[in-house]
């Protein structure tokens, strides 16, 4: 059985995976605190997918001319879909106390529903 509680509210159940920039993608849910991979209980090799995947978080986006990339949409959407991937092991990994929700990256929608008003 896993050990773990959150270090700022105590929450020891519930989580989301949510890629940021420069920050750890695996979140507290009731108090929406960055948990620290290298603390938290996960094998080596989904830490390290973990960290690749949040590490592409808005390669999509053209921060020069504040813009999409060529197939940003597709990209974002393939980066979900690998999001979901890895919440689906992390739930294999804890096991059934623990909920994992998935939230979707959106910046790539707003992106371009922005540019074509």
């Amino acid at each position: 059985m896993i050990n773990w509680k959150c270090e700022n509210c105590g929450n020891n159940s519930k989580l989301k995976l949510e890629a940021e920039f420069a920050v750890d993608p695996i979140w507290c849910e009731d108090c929406g605190s960055a948990i620290d991979l290298y603390t938290f209980p996960l094998t080596s090799s989904l830490k390290e997918d973990l960290l690749k995947w949040g590490n592409d978080y808005g390669k999509w986006i053209d921060f020069e001319t504040d813009s999409l990339v060529i197939n940003g949409i597709e990209l974002e959407e393939e980066f979900n879909k690998n999001g979901n991937k890895l919440a689906e092991r992390i739930k294999g990994e804890l096991g059934e106390k623990f909920t994992v929700t998935y939230s979707p990256s959106t910046s790539a929608s707003m992106y371009y529903n922005y540019n074509n008003l």
